[in-house]
């Protein structure tokens, strides 16, 4: 182990001895005058199964509507690069790495479908897919969950929810910067015990900004439309039997520097039916069929699809010695790619299945969660997964874990043989270790984790200009997480803290868009009627370009305010980089000044 890396894990050892008793003395003694915040009672992402969010012995966050609401966020990427160990990168279209891996190795369900379609961009599903507006609950897992979720699933899960069963209806206007205007309505209801259902249209436009003034001798101000829908019906067949039906669509139209400004247009469309059965108190199971679908059209020439069916399989049985999982996968991904390099039209389909088991327990204040998966790649054969996660409740507020986790992940077909693919390119395998410390006082909550995860064969792209997909043979990513929140008075007051170390172990150059050091804080509270809040955000020197070029670090502050008219009506205004800072997200395209949004929102029962 390198000087520096035993100096950085010294810092984070520190810091973690200061910061985080600090933050519970802080919590501790306002807690007394405040009400118990709301929580979800049950999630299922962290096993698979419900259980309550106090038992989930994964690195968890949930953010439910009244936080989205609080947040002042625009986007879903932007909310969730406030979490610890989240950082969101804007590559053509905006996504997430979690704890140093991958942005392809993140997995994404929409109401409770897997989203399997994937981009160019990193071949990771953008997060533009569907409109925060529509969104009700947020579970996000960082770390691997291979051995539960499979190949994408190497730096963690978010899975997103567009149903909370609430009857509601709304309908939203505003205009902003950039000539930006956005509109949508949606609206839910139970029709009576047995059904319900909901429906929601959003559209976004805007004139763009100039994404390469060095590049370009002209300004190349590029416009963009998007649309957005959401849809889903619920059946409660009996007291123990429900069948859903989701669908979520999304059509996003821009022009791009890259090919003289030439008009891209992206649609994806995700569905599913989902079979809940609880049949008895200690047996459940849940079926689910889901298909997406993932198109891009620049001319003839450069245009492909991608589409992946995926029908799934869980289990669990409840007994005196725990929860006993099972699953069983089995999907297909097929592409057709007119590609731009010759005029060959590419059509390859490869299908993956997979068994799971697992099992979890309590016995007093110890509780433990352990599950094996086994997968098998049409192309590149069998691999083997696993997890382990202990904990102990040191009190009825604080809790001490650890966890190990093994993962795989296989090229996809665009990796393998699109435009930018490689028949070279071969699996990555991960291993990773973590320690975690949790405090919770129904309040008040602050979470550190200090993680090491090496990877084997990481796939990543080349250096400028081919950016094809390729191998990086050994690379390792470690570092420390803080994150918390509480009332301080009237305040909701939240931040994180990231500390990370990630290279390429073979030339010692850092791995892309990982910051080594990055920290938000936000803050709202009513005032005189008013909802007012604010973010800051720090994002320390990152590289690109296979770690060769470096992006300056910088700071943001964004505000944001709103003031109930009257029981229906809503004024909403938020202005992003209050100080116009000129900064740098990406290398390939420049970055937003300062941009204002003001709109109006109706809701109703």
């Amino acid at each position: 182990m390198s000087k520096k890396s035993l100096r950085n894990r010294a810092k984070c050892v520190l810091l973690a001895s200061v910061a985080v008793p600090a933050l519970y003395v802080c919590s501790a003694t306002m807690a007394f005058a405040q009400t118990t915040a709301s929580l979800p009672v049950t999630v299922v992402t962290a096993a698979r199964y419900e259980q309550p969010i106090q038992d989930v012995l994964a690195d968890l966050t949930v953010i439910d509507r009244a936080e989205i609401e609080r947040y002042g966020a625009g986007s879903i990427s932007e909310l969730l690069s406030r979490l610890p160990g989240i950082q969101s990168v804007d590559v053509g279209a905006p996504q997430i790495f979690i704890r140093g891996a991958n942005a392809n190795a993140t997995a994404i369900y929409i109401d409770g479908v897997r989203v399997e379609t994937h981009d160019r961009n990193g071949g990771a599903p953008p997060l533009s897919i569907i409109d925060l507006a529509h969104v009700q609950r947020i579970e996000v897992v960082r770390g691997a969950a291979s051995s539960l979720y499979g190949a994408n699933a190497m730096g963690g899960v978010i899975q997103i929810f567009t149903s909370d069963g609430e009857s509601r209806k709304w309908a939203s206007f505003g205009v902003g910067s950039e000539g930006l205007l956005r509109g949508g309505f949606g609206l839910s209801a139970n029709v009576d015990d047995k059904w319900s259902y909901r429906l929601g249209l959003q559209r976004v436009a805007s004139d763009g900004y100039d994404t390469a003034p060095t590049v370009n001798n002209t300004p190349s101000d590029l416009a963009w439309h998007s649309g957005a829908l959401n849809a889903g019906i619920d059946l409660q067949v009996d007291p123990r039997h429900q069948v859903s039906y989701v669908l979520n669509a999304n059509s996003h139209d821009e022009s791009t520097y890259y090919y003289a400004n030439a008009r891209v247009v992206r649609n994806s469309v995700i569905s599913g039916i989902n079979w809940k059965a609880n049949w008895s108190d200690r047996l459940s199971s849940k079926v689910s069929l889901g298909n997406t679908k993932f198109s891009y059209k620049k001319d003839t020439t450069d245009n492909y699809v991608t589409s992946g069916n995926d029908l799934t399989f869980t289990g669990n049985f409840a007994s005196d010695s725990g929860v006993i999982s099972v699953g069983l996968e089995r999907k297909i991904d097929r592409l057709k790619d007119a590609g731009d390099l010759n005029n060959d039209a590419i059509f390859k389909s490869r299908g993956q299945s997979a068994a799971l088991i697992g099992w979890s327990n309590r016995v007093g204040q110890l509780s433990w969660q352990l599950n094996a998966r086994e997968d098998k790649d049409g192309l590149f054969g069998s691999y083997s997964s696993g997890g382990a996660a202990v904990a102990y409740d040191i009190t009825p507020r604080w809790r001490v874990s650890a966890g190990a986790n093994t993962g795989f992940r296989a090229p996809t077909i665009e990796q393998t043989t699109g435009r930018y693919g490689s028949a070279a390119v071969k699996p990555e395998t991960s291993n990773g270790k973590e320690l975690r410390l949790r405090y919770q006082n129904g309040v008040s909550e602050v979470q550190t984790a200090i993680y090491r995860t090496n990877f084997r064969d990481m796939i990543s792209t080349g250096p400028s200009p081919t950016f094809f997909w390729k191998n990086i043979n050994s690379a390792s990513v470690e570092g420390f997480t803080l994150g918390g929140k509480t009332l301080f008075g009237i305040a909701t007051v939240s931040g994180s803290l990231d500390l990370m170390r990630a290279r390429n172990n073979a030339t010692g150059l850092p791995l892309n868009y990982r910051p080594d050091e990055s920290a938000t804080a936000d803050i709202s509270a009513p005032v005189s009627g008013w909802t007012l809040g604010g973010q800051w955000q720090a994002v320390g020197q990152r590289y690109f370009n296979s770690g060769v070029s470096a992006l300056k670090g910088y700071a943001l502050l964004n505000v944001h305010a709103s003031k109930k008219i009257d029981a229906n009506w809503t004024l909403q205004a938020r202005v992003d980089n209050v100080a116009n800072r000129d900064y740098e997200g990406d290398g390939y395209y420049a970055t937003p000044d300062r941009r204002v949004f003001v709109g109006l929102k109706w809701q109703g029962k």
